[in-house]
Order: structure tokens, then C-alpha cells, then sequence
């Protein structure tokens, strides 16, 4: 099947399948086409497949529907080798216990200054969540009652409070005060190990696929990784965007202190994985 460069190529070739695989794809493009703008999509799909995926992971779609987003990434991304009828529920399922094996393995790995009893809380509300599909904030807000201030953030709330009471504020409103501050700062704790720790699982899930089908040899030897960061990234991210690497190998940048398998490599990245063929 030659690749899919237009919207209406793309539209077409999925509204000639009738599985639950696409309907779920369908609504995913639907939904992205509202979020993007046709206008930008368009221009994505003629760039080709690798604009296509920055784009997808630069704009703020609803995290609910990053599998399907992925998925949809892939048929756009290998539609000049696979036929896009060839992607089954199967395939859909697959990619989503890879993603769970990965939160149950690794749940909780990145984060810091908790006690015993709050990281095992965490992991399993991590590992319950990716079972569910929940997105970040969906996770950031069941998480709040298990993560307490860092000592970063205790520093500020402190600080805080010392600068209202050289301000004269005093009694009730100065309790308030604080209180609200340190809540803001522990929904940002949250926020931030919701969206670290789910595309942490993500990407490597997605690696985990990849890696099962280069054994059955169902994915080309010539299959490389590659480290995709959107127009937002920060030095660290942009050091490494666009690095290809064997599904085994390591990104490394001199930017970085050790070299990683896949992103997240700091707290709120949003870089991805892509696969490239040739």
C-alpha cells in the first residue's frame, strides 16, 4: 500500500475497516483533527510520518487516548509496508499489557523522598492506573494524598510563610495562606510524577513490543529507535532528538550523565520513541 500522505488518504483507508481496532482509531483521529486543527494535520501528513509524531506529542491531545494516538502514529508511520487491516485488536492488546508489565516492574522508580508505606501506595495507584487507561491528571489526583512536600518545596512553603508574617498577615488567614500554598505545591508533586511515571511505562512498553517482534522476526533488522522531542524540549532533550539507535542500544549525549533506553530522561519530559525502517 503506497504511504499515507493526505487527510482524505488517511481517512479513507481507515473508513474501510469495521473492526473495534478502528472505531477506536477513528474517534482517536477525530479527536486529534479537533485538537490540532485540519490545517495542521494536513501540513504534518505532507512533512511525513516523523512531523506526524511530533506533532501528535507536542500538542496537548487527551492523554486517555494515547494508546489509540500511538497506534495511529504507526499505521501512518509504516503504511508503505503494512496494510493498515493487518493491525488487529490483538495487536491493540498487546501493546497495552506491555505498557502494565512495564508499570508493574518499574512503578514508582523514579521517585524520591517518600517513605516505605507512600511508595507503595504510589506504585500500585500507578500500576491500577495504566490498567485503567487513567490519564495524568486523572493519576495526579489520586496521588496527592500519598506524596508530601519534598524539602525543596517545604523550603518555599516556609519561606512563604516568613514573608506573610513580614507582611502583617497573622491568625486564620495566615494558616489559610500556607495551607493553600503547600496544597498547590503538592498538586504540582502530583502532576509531576503522574506524567513522568506514564510516559515512563509508555515507552518502554512500546520497546518491549518492538523487541518481541524483532525476535519473531516481524519487525526488519534494519529497525531503530529514535529519540523524538518536540518543538518545547528543553538543551537536554534537544541534544538527543533525532538519535537512532538498535532496540538494544543506549541514547547518550554529553549532555546527559548516563545514557538511557528510552525517554522519560527528566521529570515532565515529554520526548518519545519513534521507530524508524529504513
Amino acid at each position: 500500500m503506497p504511504g499515507i500522505r493526505t487527510l482524505e488518504e488517511l481517512e479513507r483507508v481507515l473508513g474501510t475497516q469495521h473492526d473495534t481496532l478502528t472505531r477506536e482509531l477513528v474517534r482517536a483521529f477525530a479527536q486529534l483533527k479537533r485538537d490540532i486543527g485540519e490545517n495542521a494535520l494536513r501540513a504534518a501528513l505532507l512533512r511525513g510520518p516523523t512531523a506526524v509524531a511530533a506533532l501528535v506529542k507536542a500538542t496537548l491531545v487527551r492523554p486517555a487516548l494515547s494508546r489509540s494516538l500511538t497506534l495511529l502514529q504507526r499505521v501512518v508511520e509504516q503504511s508503505a509496508r503494512i496494510s493498515v487491516a493487518s493491525v488487529t485488536t490483538e495487536s491493540l492488546t498487546t501493546i497495552h499489557q506491555n505498557v502494565v508489565a512495564a508499570a508493574e516492574a518499574n512503578a514508582g522508580r523514579l521517585v524520591t523522598q517518600l517513605t516505605a508505606s507512600s511508595r507503595a501506595g504510589l506504585r500500585q495507584a500507578v500500576i491500577d492506573a495504566t490498567k485503567r487507561g487513567l490519564s495524568p491528571d486523572q493519576l495526579a489526583r489520586e496521588l496527592r494524598p500519598m506524596v508530601g512536600l519534598t524539602k525543596m518545596q517545604a523550603r518555599s512553603v516556609a519561606l512563604y510563610r516568613e514573608y506573610l508574617i513580614k507582611n502583617n498577615v497573622t491568625g486564620t488567614t495566615l494558616k489559610d495562606r500556607v495551607a493553600a500554598f503547600a496544597a498547590k505545591k503538592i498538586r504540582q508533586r502530583a502532576s509531576a510524577i503522574a506524567e513522568t511515571e506514564l510516559t515512563d511505562h509508555a515507552n518502554l512498553g512500546t520497546l518491549t513490543g518492538w523487541r518481541t517482534a524483532a525476535k519473531a522476526k516481524m519487525l526488519s533488522s534494519r529497525a531503530r529507535k529514535m529519540w523524538m522531542a518536540d518543538s518545547r524540549a528543553c538543551p537536554i532533550c534537544r541534544s538527543l532528538d533525532g538519535q537512532k539507535r538498535r532496540l538494544n542500544e543506549l541514547f547518550s549525549s554529553s549532555r546527559i550523565r548516563r545514557s538511557v533506553q528510552h525517554p522519560p530522561i527528566h521529570t515532565r519530559c515529554r520526548c518519545a520513541l519513534g521507530l524508524s525502517v529504513h
